[in-house]
């Protein structure tokens, strides 16, 4: 069902857009204080399938500088990128759809043994708040399936 409501955070959607780009880039250039900086102080950041929950910009710092370590030789190939309508008042929701590559370099990211190839399907949800005018991620829920590759 598709909803067309006043308030439904379409009238951000390239602005919204362009954040999630530039999210990625700063990501995939291990720039943690940029990524950080897109974020709300009150940041929701959740992936569910490894039980992470985390409040707060230095929660997600927290877990990025033990994440993106253990990631090497990492490609990332997005598949899909739109903003989404909601039916209650929003400044807008992005979802990315997307897939990485890596080969599992430490512990304590994935349950996986270290040294083992990795396929890992993504699926973001964006959502976004106005701080003075400037877009800034204020939730980032990841949908994560993941597979060991033969290599």
């Amino acid at each position: 069902m598709m909803y067309r409501l006043a308030g439904s955070g379409l009238q951000y959607a390239a602005e919204n857009l362009a954040l999630v780009e530039r999210h990625f880039l700063n990501e995939g250039l291990n720039r943690l204080d940029l990524v950080v900086a897109d974020y709300t102080d009150d940041i929701l950041w959740d992936a569910p399938a490894r039980g992470l929950h985390v409040v707060g910009k230095d929660a997600v710092r927290d877990i990025y500088s033990r994440m993106f370590p253990n990631m090497r030789n990492a490609t990332f190939e997005t598949l899909a990128r739109f903003p989404l309508e909601t039916p209650v008042p929003t400044e807008g929701q992005v979802l990315d759809y997307s897939i990485a590559r890596f080969q599992l370099a430490g512990e304590g990211f994935l349950q996986l043994p270290v040294g083992t190839y990795v396929e890992m399907e993504l699926s973001h949800i964006f959502g976004f708040r106005r701080h003075n005018g400037i877009p800034k991620i204020a939730a980032e829920i990841i949908y994560e399936k993941w597979r060991p590759l033969e290599k």
